[in-house]
């Protein structure tokens, strides 16, 4: 409707434009080189108008016919691009479902058009990766490296390949490169995190945990474990150094962070006994005890104690337990103290409670050890340590990502590479210190599709 309105608008002032100058009276005279022109001043008008429009036909004319073949090229060059662009869709779409031909036949047809030149590498990289061609996608990658538009990509391409062989200090290295150029991306800062403490860069580590839990890429608690993990590692350094004062204070703070991480508090409470502060090393085990029932508080707490006596040991082991006294851990302490002790009438009443849950093997070991040195009964005894070949296995260090068991905590899994993994708890249950955490290498992974 728009265009019959500016149609009839540019007609009907075109008429009108036509009958004034009809219109105009009197006569025109041109004197030029010897001759005399005399004509009407519409005729005039008229002839300077169409002249005019010749001109513009004829400097349009002359346009088209230099520059015809630019645009040809042009037309042929923008036809290029949409086919090479489709390609690389198509290309892109055959990756990801997996389809090797199809996704390297579209990678050649792009290869040969119009694309640029940083999505046909990434599609050539994607497509080898596929294939399996490590070499030929790391080519592509490193490819990409001498483009400012696509280097940051490249050195993500890179960083999942060295990750992929097992190359910590070449992807630390392009971790940080990639940090340079952009310090906002998460992924980079996530990476730079595990990958610092792979490398045992504990202070830069730290840095970069500090930096990921400002910018809320990585939730306070979540931080406050890692923190801590790189504390308790600065402590142990520290103490490999011969500077125990740097140890146990390194160790404190891994406490303050974390409360209940078993090693840093083992560390810095042996560290206070050293130091002759043994009423805070009880006060720090106790604290952490309250936290997570752990049998190496109590092994350490009753150690510093030093009881004299078997029935000091139990006394001792009371007053520690005494905030958690139902806790499974608590009950099977008491009553192998109370076995010791000689005081079968606590120790049956702390296995029966016990027995109340899911006992493991300690549970029948300590009723096989009440039925001999109670009453001597030797079959019953039997009985009992039958019943704890069936039972589960005590409670261990457990991987949370992969399920290995260790009698030690260590930092990083040997079978998964998971990094601060262990939690202590029975095989095959559930995480009882927090969620389920993902391997580093795969979530690095996960985020580069």
């Amino acid at each position: 409707m728009f265009r019959l309105f500016t149609f009839l608008f540019i007609a009907c002032l075109a008429a009108v434009t036509a009958v004034w100058v009809a219109e105009q009276s009197g006569n025109v005279r041109l004197l030029w080189k010897g001759y005399l022109i005399e004509t009407s001043v519409s005729v005039f008008i008229g002839t300077i108008i169409f002249t005019a429009i010749f001109a513009a036909l004829i400097f349009q004319l002359v346009r088209i016919i230099v520059g015809g073949p630019r645009a040809l090229l042009k037309g042929r060059r923008q036809r290029a691009e949409a086919r090479g662009y489709k390609a690389l869709m198509r290309g892109m779409v055959a990756v990801a479902a997996g389809d090797v031909a199809a996704a390297k036949k579209e990678s050649q047809r792009v290869q040969s058009l119009h694309v640029a030149r940083p999505l046909s590498l990434l599609l050539s990289a994607q497509c080898s990766q596929l294939a399996g061609d490590e070499l030929a996608a790391d080519g592509s990658f490193r490819a990409m490296l001498s483009e400012p538009e696509s280097e940051f990509l490249g050195l993500r391409g890179l960083l999942v390949q060295a990750l992929r062989n097992g190359e910590v200090k070449a992807a630390l290295e392009l971790a940080r490169r990639a940090y340079e150029i952009n310090p906002q991306a998460q992924w980079v800062l996530k990476n730079l995190i595990e990958l610092e403490t792979l490398a045992g860069n504990w202070p830069d580590a730290e840095r970069s945990v500090i930096t990921a839990e400002r910018r809320k890429i990585i939730d306070p608690s979540s931080a406050q474990r890692r923190r801590a993990l790189i504390l308790f590692q600065q402590a142990r350094v520290a103490l490999e150094e011969n500077s125990e004062k740097h140890a146990r204070n390194f160790a404190l703070r891994a406490v303050r962070l974390r409360p209940s991480f078993v090693p840093a508090v083992k560390l810095a409470a042996e560290l206070l006994v050293s130091e002759k502060r043994l009423k805070r090393a009880k006060s720090l085990l106790k604290r952490a005890w309250e936290g997570e029932a752990h049998p190496d508080f109590a092994e350490l707490y009753v150690k510093i104690s030093e009881p004299g006596t078997p029935l000091e040991r139990l006394k001792i082991l009371d007053s520690l337990v005494s905030s958690h006294s139902s806790h499974p851990e608590a009950l099977l302490l008491v009553a192998d103290a109370a076995l010791d002790a000689s005081l079968w009438g606590t120790a049956r009443e702390r296995l029966g409670q016990a027995m109340e849950g899911e006992p493991d093997q300690r549970f029948y070991r300590l009723m096989a050890r009440l039925e001999q040195s109670e009453h001597g009964n030797e079959g019953g005894a039997r009985q009992w340590l039958l019943k704890a070949t069936r039972a589960k296995e005590p409670p261990q260090w457990n991987c949370q990502v992969c399920g290995v068991s260790r009698l030690e905590w260590i930092v990083q899994c040997p079978s998964c590479e998971s990094i601060d993994a262990f939690e202590w708890n029975f095989a095959g249950g559930e995480n009882q210190a927090g969620p389920r955490r993902t391997p580093m290498l795969d979530e690095i992974l996960m985020d580069s599709v």
